[in-house]
């Protein structure tokens, strides 16, 4: 039986009442089991997981939409005052259990605190519990990756990696890397997962993978990205990847969950790259050569940042889309292209991107959205103000201003003076507000 406390501040060790700064979350409820995103940084996990107990120790608004959404599978365990910050929840009354304030409670042989727990900063953390047999163990991994895993396998053993499968922008790209036989080189001492490495070094080791193993790449277009969807393309690059080797493996380890179609026997790691030497050095040289490739198109189609963001949707990309639309290395089946560029979109013609004279007036204020947490604004004849986005868990404004040469300087423009205020929702409404309270 393994407790897990999961809130919008961290996860709280229940033994030790250590605070771990992850971003966990309770997602909701599929199918009967409840649905958990217990990721840290990068890594994400999810996990579907049938519970035998819920038990919620200070509620949230984060929480709200999770136990909105469908009935729990499970008793709900809160205290009095909890249940009625939680009247509208979606869990049945005889689903409901009653915990006596500031008084331990054993559950399902895991003991509970039903109070909020204070974390290392003096601050109060949402906690949520999970109880349930079924919580995956958490994956262990090495300091380094090793050549643990390529030595299950008689011959030549081919570690294979992508990048690109987010971005908005530009091909997916696929390495695939046969190292030498025997110990560990020692020109690859210090690789590891590209993500964890800084530009510089994804070079340095580059070069070196490059100079003591058999490296080839492959890549899907957008094009194919389109037509296929990524996931198949995401596979189509790894098998041209594979195809273009010098020498062919007789096995190959390839990160993730997805396994591309290949003549020799395939076996998926999840987080093989922090796992396994070979495609530790795939991912490197796939993460390397995708970079090169979007910083020679940033020099051909300026404006969207490749230069640094590599296609990822930042957002100095997406407002490059709203000046400059769309080019042919963006991917269209992806958010926000399907939206913003579709037959019944936004219009975004009637929107400028030019130096504002004089204070804009608060009516009129239109917003449009394009991310979760990304919302552009602008003012009745349609120029572009600013942005309202989403920083450390509150809606903040940020001014948007333009030069003579027309290049956006975020902190500027005519609502300077509003720049890093907060709001309470994205809404036109609340903005028209506080441009009067603070522009008038």
């Amino acid at each position: 039986m393994k407790l897990t406390f999961l809130g919008t501040r961290g996860y709280i060790e229940p033994t030790t009442r250590r605070h771990r700064h992850f971003t966990s979350l309770l997602i909701g409820y599929k199918g009967g089991r409840v649905m958990i995103d217990a990721g840290k940084g990068w890594e994400r996990r999810w996990h579907r997981v049938n519970p035998d107990a819920i038990v919620i120790t200070h509620p949230h608004p984060d929480h709200a939409f999770a136990l909105k959404h469908g009935a729990p599978p499970c008793p709900v365990y809160a205290t009095p005052e909890a249940w009625e910050r939680m009247a509208d929840f979606a869990v049945p009354q005889e689903l409901r259990r009653e915990l006596a304030p500031r008084e331990s409670v054993t559950i399902a042989g895991i003991g509970f605190e039903p109070f909020p727990v204070i974390d290392g900063r003096g601050r109060q953390s949402a906690g949520i519990g999970i109880v349930s047999p079924a919580m995956p163990p958490q994956l262990r991994l090495p300091k380094w990756p090793t050549l643990t895993l390529e030595r299950e396998f008689e011959g030549r053993v081919c570690g294979i990696d992508e990048v690109g499968y987010a971005p908005i922008a530009g091909p997916v790209v696929a390495a695939a890397v046969i190292l030498p036989a025997g110990a560990k080189p020692r020109d690859l001492r210090g690789l590891t997962d590209s993500k964890l490495l800084a530009a510089a070094e994804r070079e340095h080791y580059a070069e070196r993978v490059r100079r003591v193993a058999v490296v080839a790449t492959g890549s899907a277009s957008v094009e194919e990205i389109d037509t296929l969807n990524i996931y198949h393309a995401n596979l189509l690059a790894m098998q041209r990847a594979v195809n273009a080797l010098s020498t062919l493996p007789d096995a190959a380890l390839v990160d993730g969950r997805a396994a591309p179609s290949l003549s020799c026997p395939v076996k998926t790691v999840v987080k093989g790259d922090r796992r396994s030497l070979s495609i530790a050095c795939a991912s490197v040289i796939a993460k390397v050569t995708r970079d090169r490739m979007m910083r020679e198109l940033a020099a051909e189609f300026p404006g969207y940042g490749w230069e640094t963001n590599v296609g990822y949707g930042t957002d100095e990309h997406y407002l490059g889309l709203l000046r400059r639309g769309p080019t042919v290395h963006h991917r269209r089946s992806f958010a926000p292209l399907t939206t913003l560029f579709a037959a019944d979109g936004p219009g975004l013609a009637r929107f400028r991107f030019e130096p504002v004279a004089g204070m804009p007036g608060p009516d009129g204020i239109k917003l449009l959205h394009l991310r979760r947490d990304l919302y552009a604004v602008f003012d009745t004849d349609g120029r572009h103000l600013g942005q309202v986005k989403n920083l450390r868990g509150g809606w903040t404004f940020q001014s948007v201003g333009y030069g003579n040469d027309g290049a956006p300087v975020l902190g500027t423009g005519p609502c300077a003076a509003c720049h890093g205020q907060r709001l309470q929702t994205p809404e036109a409404r609340l903005l028209a507000s506080l441009f009067a309270a603070t522009l008038s």
